[in-house]
C-alpha cells in the first residue's frame, strides 16, 4: 500500500482530491484495486535512452551512406539525359521508359539522401521523434511517382501498338549496353544495405544489447535506399529485355511481315515496355508494403508480441501486463511501451530491469514501462478478471478492464468507465450513422460523375470532363473515409496494437495525390486547348453546371459538418485546453471530402458562368481560322482556374496529413509547457524521453521518462503527471517513474539528464539519469 505520505500529498490536495485513484482519466487510477507505484530507494536500470545512435546509423555509417546516394544520384542523372536524347533519336519508347524509370531512381536517392540528412537533425519540440519518418514517407511518394510514370508509359505503349512506328535497333542496342554498364556500376556504388551494430548498442546505448538485439539489428534496413537497390536490380533485368527486343528489331532473324512499310518485329519495342511496366509494379509492391506498414504502426516483422508479453507476464511479481503496443519510427527503431502491474511497490527495481532485458533481448531498441503496484488487499484473481491474460489484451479495451483508457471507436472517445454497453451502443450507432451518409453521397457522385463523363464529351467540354475528375477524387476520399472508419472500429491485434487509426491519414494522403496527378493532367490538357480551340456546347455544359450545383448542395447536406464532441469528459479535469482539443479533433479523410465538396459547389457556380458566356455570345469578339469563337477560350480558363481553386484546400490536409505520420506533436499541445509543468512537479528532479504524436486525427499520446527525488513521493508524482497530461488534451499517456536517492549528487544528476530546452526527445544530452550511475 502507498505511504501515509502519498496519499496526503499537497498535489493531490490542491485537485481536491483524497486518493490517486480518485483523479479522473487514465493510468491506475481508473481502478480502485491497482494503485500507484513506490519504487524503493534501491537504483534502477532505465529504459534504454531514445537518442539519436537507438534507431539510428552511426555518425560515420550516414556519412558513408550520403556518399553513395551523391555518386548514385550523379551517375543516374547522367545516364537517364543520355537515354532520353538516344529514345528521342531511335525513335523507342523501350529507351524512353528506362530513362522514366531511372528518374525515379533519381528522386528515390534523392529522397533516401534527404532523410539520412534529416535523421541527423536533433529532434525537436514539434518532432520528438526526430524526421525518420521523412524517409519511409519518401520512399512511399517515390513509388507513386513510379506507378504514375509506369500508368502513363502503358498507354503510350498502347498507343504505339495501334499506330506502329519504325525503331532503330542498332542504337536501341547500344542504348541497352550502355544501361547495363551504368546499372552495374550503381549497384556498385549503392552496395548492399545492411547495418552491422551500428544501431542502439552502438551509439550512446552501450549496453542495452542483450543477445538476440544485435543480431536482429544486423537484417536491418534502409528502407529508401533498400528500394532503390531493388529498383536498380529491376533496371538491370529489363536492359536485358531491352537488348533482346533491340537485337530482334535490328537482325530480324526472319520475315514477320510488315504494317504500313513498317516490320513486325518493331513491336518487340512496345513489348517490351508493357513487360517492363509489369516488373515494376511486382517490384515496388514490397516498397508500398513495408512503408504502409510503417506508417500505420504496425508491430515490427521481428517482434512477436505475444511472446513479448507472455515474457514480461512471465517476469517474476508481475500480475498483469495491459496497454502493450510496439511499432517503429522509420525502418529501423523498434519501439515498446506497457503498462505492468506488480505484486508490491518493492519489486518494481527488479521488474523493470528484467522488463527491459527482455524488451531488449527481443530487438526493441526503447522501451517505456509505467509499473502500477497492486494493493496487498487485492484478490489476485479478481484482478485478473479486469485485466485479462487473453491474446487479444495487447492494447488495454474494454475486453481487458485496462486500467488506462482504451483508444476506443472512431468519431468519440471514451474512458474505460465510460465503456458501458449502452454508450457502446450508441458508439456503433453513430458510426453507422456515419457510414450510411458516406454510401449515400458516394452513390450521388458516382451517378452525377457518369453523367458528367457522358455530357462532357457531348458537349467536348474539358471544363465538364474536368469536374468529373474531380468528382472522381471526390468518391476515393470519400470511399477512404468509409474504409477507415470500417477500419478503426475493429479491435487492435497483435499485428496492430494501436489499432488501425493510421489508416484515415494515410487515405487522405492519397486522396490528395490523386487529385493533384489528376489535376495536373487536365491542366495540360487546358493548355493544349488554348493551342488548339475546340468548339463547346454551352447548353449541355450550362446544363450540367446547374446539376451540378444542386448535386454539391444535396451532398454537403448529407455529409454535414464534421465534428466530434468530446464523449471524453473523463479525461477533463477543469482545465479549458482538453475541452477544446477534443472539440477540435476531426476525422481527417471525412473533413477533406467535405472541403472537396464544397470546392465542387463553388467550381460549379464557374462552369455555369462560363457555359452562360459559350451559350449566349452577349457581344462578338472574334473566332479563330477554324471558325470557332473566341468565347470557347472560357472553357480552358474554366480549367485552369478550377484546377488553382482545387490545389488550395488540399495543402491544408496535406500538411496535416505528413505531420501526423511524421509523428509531429498536434497543434493543441504545447511540448515545451507539457514539459515544464512535468518539472514543475514537486520532487521531480528531471524529465527526458519526452514523446507527443498522435494517432489518427483523433488521439494524443505521450510518453515520458519522470526522474524523482524520494522514493515515497511516486504515487503523488505518478498522479500529478497523469492529471498534467490528460489537461494538455492528452488522450492516452505513459511515464516510466525513475527513482533518485535523496543523497544522490544533484550535479552528477543533472549533468546525465540536463534541463535544456531542446531535451524532449531522450538525446544524447538527455541519456537516461541512471545511464552512468547504475551498479
Amino acid at each position: 500500500m502507498p505511504s501515509s505520505s502519498t496519499l496526503d500529498s499537497p498535489l493531490l490536495k490542491s485537485r481536491g482530491t483524497e486518493h490517486p485513484a480518485a483523479i479522473k482519466g487514465e493510468g491506475s487510477f481508473t481502478n480502485p484495486r491497482l494503485t500507484v507505484v513506490a519504487i524503493p530507494k534501491e537504483k534502477i536500470v532505465p529504459a534504454p535512452s531514445s537518442g539519436r545512435g537507438h534507431i539510428g546509423e552511426g555518425h560515420e555509417q550516414a556519412k558513408d551512406v550520403q556518399r553513395r546516394l551523391r555518386r548514385a544520384i550523379c551517375l543516374s542523372c547522367f545516364f537517364m539525359i543520355l537515354e532520353i536524347v538516344g529514345g528521342i533519336l531511335a525513335h523507342s519508347l523501350a529507351i524512353v521508359t528506362d530513362a522514366a524509370h531511372i528518374m525515379s531512381d533519381v528522386s528515390g536517392f534523392a529522397v533516401s539522401l534527404f532523410a539520412v540528412v534529416l535523421a541527423g537533425k536533433t529532434p525537436t519540440s514539434q518532432y520528438t521523434y526526430g524526421y525518420r519518418q521523412a524517409e519511409i514517407l519518401g520512399a512511399l511518394f517515390s513509388v507513386m511517382i513510379v506507378w504514375f510514370m509506369t500508368g502513363v508509359l502503358l498507354w503510350e505503349a498502347i498507343q504505339r501498338f495501334i499506330n506502329l512506328e519504325e525503331v532503330n535497333g542498332g542504337l536501341m542496342s547500344i542504348m541497352a549496353l550502355i544501361g547495363l554498364l551504368v546499372n552495374f556500376c550503381l549497384m556498385a556504388t549503392l552496395g548492399h544495405n545492411h547495418t552491422h551494430g551500428g544501431g542502439a548498442a552502438a551509439a550512446g546505448g552501450h549496453g542495452h544489447s542483450h543477445g538476440k538485439q544485435g543480431d536482429i539489428e544486423e537484417d536491418s534496413h534502409n528502407l529508401a535506399l533498400d528500394a532503390a537497390v531493388v529498383h536498380v536490380l529491376g533496371d538491370i533485368i529489363q536492359s536485358l529485355g531491352v537488348l533482346l527486343a533491340a537485337v530482334l528489331i535490328y537482325w530480324k532473324p526472319f520475315n514477320v511481315g510488315h504494317v504500313n512499310g513498317v516490320s513486325k518485329w518493331n513491336y518487340a519495342d512496345p513489348a517490351c515496355t508493357i513487360l517492363f511496366s509489369i516488373l515494376v509494379m511486382f517490384t515496388t509492391f514490397k516498397t508500398v508494403k513495408q512503408s504502409v506498414h510503417i506508417l500505420m504502426q504496425r508491430v515490427p516483422d521481428s517482434v512477436d508480441v505475444d511472446l513479448l508479453q507472455t515474457k514480461l507476464r512471465h517476469v517474476e511479481h508481475v500480475q498483469c501486463v495491459h496497454d502493450v503496443h510496439v511499432w517503429s519510427v522509420g525502418s529501423s527503431g523498434n519501439i515498446c511501451t506497457a503498462h505492468i502491474v506488480v505484486s508490491g511497490c518493492s519489486n518494481c527495481s527488479q521488474v523493470l530491469n528484467e522488463a527491459t532485458k527482455v524488451a531488449n533481448d527481443m530487438g526493441i531498441s526503447h522501451t517505456t514501462f509505467q509499473l502500477e503496484a497492486r494493493a496487498e488487499d487485492v484478490d489476485v484473481d479478481a484482478l485478473q478478471s479486469s485485466c485479462c491474460h487473453n491474446q487479444a489484451c495487447n492494447k488495454g479495451d474494454d475486453t481487458c478492464g485496462a486500467p488506462s483508457e482504451a483508444i476506443s471507436a472512431p468519431v468519440v472517445i471514451v474512458s474505460p468507465r465510460d465503456a458501458s454497453p449502452l454508450l457502446r451502443r450508441s458508439r456503433d450507432s453513430t458510426n453507422r450513422n456515419i457510414r450510411i451518409r458516406l454510401w449515400i453521397v458516394i452513390a450521388i457522385a458516382t451517378a452525377f460523375m457518369l453523367g458528367e463523363v457522358v455530357g462532357g464529351i457531348i458537349a467536348k467540354s474539358l471544363a465538364i470532363i474536368a469536374d468529373a475528375a474531380h468528382i472522381l477524387s471526390d468518391i476515393s476520399g470519400l470511399v477512404v473515409s468509409l474504409v477507415a472508419i470500417k477500419l478503426s472500429a475493429r479491435e487492435p491485434n497483435c499485428r496492430y496494437t494501436y489499432g488501425y487509426w493510421q489508416a484515415e491519414v494515410i487515405g487522405a494522403l492519397l486522396s490528395i495525390m490523386i487529385i493533384w496527378t489528376t489535376t495536373i493532367i487536365l491542366f495540360f490538357e487546358a493548355i493544349e486547348r488554348f493551342i488548339s480551340p475546340e468548339d463547346v456546347d454551352g447548353v449541355v455544359m450550362f446544363s450540367l453546371g446547374v446539376a451540378g450545383l444542386v448535386v454539391n448542395a444535396i451532398m454537403m447536406l448529407v455529409l454535414g459538418h464534421n465534428h466530434s464532441h468530446g464523449h471524453s469528459h473523463g479525461h477533463s479535469h477543469g482545465a479549458a485546453p482538453a475541452h477544446h482539443a477534443h472539440r477540435r479533433r476531426r476525422n481527417l479523410a471525412l473533413d477533406a471530402a467535405f472541403i472537396h465538396v464544397l470546392g465542387d459547389l463553388i467550381q460549379s457556380v464557374g462552369v455555369v458562368i462560363a457555359a452562360a458566356l459559350i451559350w449566349w455570345k452577349p457581344f462578338d469578339i472574334g473566332s479563330t481560322s477554324d471558325g470557332v469563337s473566341h468565347w470557347n477560350y472560357f472553357d480552358p480558363i474554366c480549367t485552369v482556374i478550377f484546377s488553382v481553386l482545387v490545389l488550395l484546400p488540399t495543402t491544408r490536409t496535406l500538411r496535416r496529413s505528413l505531420r501526423a505520420l511524421m509523428h509531429k506533436a498536434p497543434e493543441h499541445v504545447d511540448v515545451h509547457l507539457l514539459q515544464t509543468k512535468l518539472r514543475e512537479i514537486p520532487y521531480v528532479d528531471c524529465v527526458h524521453d519526452v514523446h507527443v504524436w498522435s494517432v489518427g486525427s483523433a488521439n494524443t499520446i505521450c510518453t515520458a521518462h519522470v526522474a524523482f527525488i524520494g522514493y515515497d513521493n511516486s504515487g503523488a508524482v505518478l498522479a500529478e503527471a497523469k492529471a498534467v497530461a490528460s489537461d494538455m488534451g492528452i488522450s492516452h499517456s505513459t511515464f516510466q517513474l525513475e527513482a533518485c536517492s535523496e543523497d544522490s549528487d544533484e550535479k552528477e544528476r543533472r549533468d546525465t539528464c540536463c534541463h535544456r530546452e531542446s531535451c524532449y526527445a531522450g538525446e544524447s544530452t538527455c541519456a537516461s539519469v541512471f545511464e552512468e550511475l547504475v551498479v
